[in-house]
């Protein structure tokens, strides 16, 4: 569910991610290891909180829309809130690594 609420949120133009401590950018990886959730080998425990940089007419309906995130989290009896704010803070850094393929142009 973690993971289907990234992709909607990234889908309605999500422009930076970060739940509880951990930044969230493209290669990122969710693992349920033994009764709880590791995002990038970080474990992290509820309540997840999304801290997320958008635009909030795009992002809020995506995860309000009939069959996505809130309905289906809400069906699991989880307690799923969307809250507009006026300043958000990502904080959460990832270190730039070095690409496998891609690399410079000579100028």
């Amino acid at each position: 569910m973690l993971l289907d609420a990234i992709q909607e949120l990234r889908a309605a133009g999500a422009e930076a991610i970060q739940v509880n401590e951990v930044r969230v950018v493209a290669d990122t990886y969710f693992l349920n290891s033994g009764g709880g959730i590791q995002v990038d080998g970080k474990k992290i425990a509820a309540p997840y909180r999304f801290e997320v940089i958008g635009k909030p007419q795009d992002l809020e309906p995506a995860l309000n829309i009939p069959g996505g995130v809130v309905q289906t989290l809400e069906e699991e009896r989880a307690v799923p809130t969307v809250t507009r704010s006026g300043k958000i803070v990502v904080d959460a850094l990832r270190p730039a690594k070095q690409p496998d393929y891609a690399q410079s142009s000579p100028r």
